[in-house]
């Protein structure tokens, strides 16, 4: 089965695919698991999230390459992508939006 993946324009076209992979390595540089990180992320975090989607597809990528790819004209861009990324990947609530209490309170 292919890995799902989503193209993002930078030096040149480039692809991003949220892996088991991408999330260890995200937690190896930050100490961070990606679902503790918000939509308010903090530069080195985009950088590395960015990196470990992208090298998914091209493993020779640095955190300085990629680095050096993200600029004022296309950061809203990429924090767009990598959060619906992670929101396209993550589990989902039950239909309704509201997980049901599995332990009722009793008397």
């Amino acid at each position: 089965m292919a890995i799902p993946k989503v193209s993002i324009e930078l030096d040149k076209e480039r692809y991003m695919s949220f892996t088991l992979g991408a999330m260890c390595d995200f937690k190896k540089e930050t100490g961070l698991d990606i679902s503790d990180v918000g939509e308010n992320m903090t530069p080195e975090q985009i950088r590395v999230f960015l990196w470990a989607v992208l090298r998914v597809h091209d493993k020779g990528l640095t955190l300085e390459d990629v680095g050096d790819m993200i600029h004022i004209g296309n950061l809203a861009e990429i924090v767009e992508k990598l959060t619906t990324l992670a929101q396209d990947n993550s589990p989902e609530a039950p239909p309704g939006g509201e997980a049901k209490n599995q332990n009722p309170p009793t008397g």
